[in-house]
């Protein structure tokens, strides 16, 4: 089991809870949610159409397991996401809710298509277990929606850096640590509630993560696009409320 999956085991309790996989892809996270909770209702939400495929026709006879076509948003509507296929053998289908022509990450899909979307908040309004990886546009959505998602208990959320290094606060000579996004976003947990961080996979991150965390703390990933390596940065964490 990966490490990831063993950080979900140790801090997280998924038993009876309303348990929702934003960014479900072919299902592995709902399989495991499946496996290790009782009496536990798993919603999967996913816009990437093979994926939803692939979903329905392991899931359809499973009664307290449904699958959502589409997208989360700031609004329920349309909008439009672009579809990436990773550059590897077997590589992973993903869907990217593009924002202002590209992705939350800086990169332009040209393959995609008009997708339903949900106002998450509202989507979400009966979670208490919340995981979720969206490739970036976390950083647009929960600006918005954090506040009104306060009953969830635990978060299991992917950040990721953005492409330019000037959206995260840097300029040509140095770094903003206020403008830092991976600051901005545990700063909106932290404001709403959520005092406890861990890294769920280590990445070799030597940092504990809490309210003087940067991207500077973070290091460099990397992946091949169009025959070429991009960097970016990541971090997994589980993020709950300190109950007492």
């Amino acid at each position: 089991m990966s490490e990831e999956l063993n950080s979900y085991l140790k801090h997280v309790k998924f038993d009876n809870e309303v348990i929702y996989d934003i960014g479900a892809n072919t299902g592995e996270m709902i399989q495991f949610f499946n496996k290790h909770s009782k009496n536990a209702t798993i919603v999967g939400v996913e816009p990437h159409p093979n994926n939803i495929e692939l979903l329905n026709k392991q899931f359809q006879d499973v009664e307290h397991i449904k699958i959502i076509d589409g997208a989360v948003n700031t609004f329920d509507g349309t909008c439009y996401v672009g579809f990436e296929q990773q550059e590897r053998v077997n590589g992973l289908k993903q869907g990217h809710v593009m924002y202002n022509n590209s992705d939350l990450q800086g990169r332009n899909w040209l393959k995609g298509k008009d997708v339903k979307c949900y106002k998450f908040d509202n989507l979400c309004k009966d979670a208490t277990l919340i995981k979720m990886d969206i490739e970036g546009f976390e950083h647009q959505l929960l600006k918005d929606s954090l506040q009104n998602l306060n009953h969830v208990k635990c978060w299991m959320l992917e950040i990721h850096s953005w492409e330019s290094l000037s959206l995260h606060g840097w300029t040509i000579d140095k770094h903003d640590h206020k403008n830092d996004s991976l600051h901005k976003m545990l700063s909106l947990f932290q404001e709403n509630g959520y005092n406890t961080f861990i890294l769920a996979k280590k990445r070799n991150i030597n940092t504990s993560i809490g309210k003087n965390t940067y991207w500077t703390h973070i290091p460099m990933s990397s992946y091949m696009q169009k025959g070429e390596k991009v960097y970016y940065k990541v971090v997994n964490l589980i993020i709950k409320k300190l109950t007492l």
